[in-house]
């Protein structure tokens, strides 16, 4: 996976702060996350702002799926350039087997949201 880096970084600069004035996120266990190897970030994604919140609490760069109509225009230029994959929905049947295979395949840093819960209650 290649990122722009200096995007990546810039905007997680913009939104950390605006993040934590606006929305006050908590963030627990940061300490626990390992400075580098394999790792799964899982969380909930009740609003467009929740894989951002855990991009912005840790110093790693996080790789989350994303669907293919948020890739339209600009901002699917920014989301291709700082690492989002796009995912095309209707074309992958998303199951407890193929999931890790893309998942680590892709990515050493991933993130992934309540879409992937049933998956994730399957392991």
């Amino acid at each position: 996976m290649k990122e722009n880096k200096v995007l990546y970084k810039t905007l997680k600069l913009i939104y950390s702060p605006l993040l934590k004035i606006l929305y006050r996120p908590k963030a627990y266990g940061i300490e626990n996350i390992p400075k580098k190897g394999a790792i799964i970030f899982a969380g909930n994604h009740r609003h467009a702002f929740d894989p951002v919140v855990v991009m912005t609490h840790t110093k790693r760069t996080v790789h989350y799926m994303a669907k293919e109509s948020l890739f339209k225009g600009l901002h699917g230029m920014i989301l291709k350039s700082i690492g989002l994959i796009k995912i095309y929905r209707s074309r992958i049947k998303f199951s407890a087997g193929n999931i890790p295979y893309i998942t680590f395949q892709l990515s050493e840093k991933y993130g992934i949201i309540e879409q992937c819960k049933e998956f994730l209650n399957n392991l």
